[in-house]
């Protein structure tokens, strides 16, 4: 079975919140405003990822997608990859990185740099894990 499918297989079974309704324009307009801002633009496994789940949070487990997506039951907003890395945006430390997630004591990103994904200590920005691609990271942070 595709990893993409096991992990779509694992939110449903799961009762994971995920969303869907993922576009080529969506990336192709966050990778342009990414790239104007010095960051890194959405890796292809990853925009892989999102055509299958476009936003997932499962168990304080956060992995944003290519828009925001407002929760009207909840009255709250799911960043999206932009909205999320953008909170970073006066720290030099983000240039050519994007933050695809974050958990309660951490932010998951994508160094463009050395093309890995890598969960940051959320204090001092520390790496606690890297991965060579995006289903290593999410099969192992999740169990899959």
């Amino acid at each position: 079975m595709k990893p993409e499918y096991k992990i779509l297989n694992f939110a449903q079974k799961n009762d994971a919140l995920y969303f869907v309704g993922y576009s080529d324009e969506d990336a192709d307009l966050v990778n342009e405003i990414l790239l104007e801002h010095k960051f890194s633009k959405i890796p292809e496994d990853y925009q892989k990822f999102l055509t299958y789940i476009n936003g997932l949070s499962y168990d304080g487990l956060m992995f944003f997608g290519s828009k925001p997506h407002y929760r009207k039951s909840k009255d709250y907003v799911f960043p999206s990859i932009v909205s999320a890395t953008f909170e970073y945006k006066d720290l030099r430390f983000f240039q050519n990185k994007i933050v695809i997630g974050r958990g309660a004591e951490f932010i998951l990103i994508y160094d463009g740099d050395d093309e890995k994904y890598k969960m940051l200590n959320r204090i001092n920005l520390k790496s606690k894990r890297e991965y060579n691609n995006f289903i290593n990271m999410i099969t192992d942070l999740y169990n899959i």
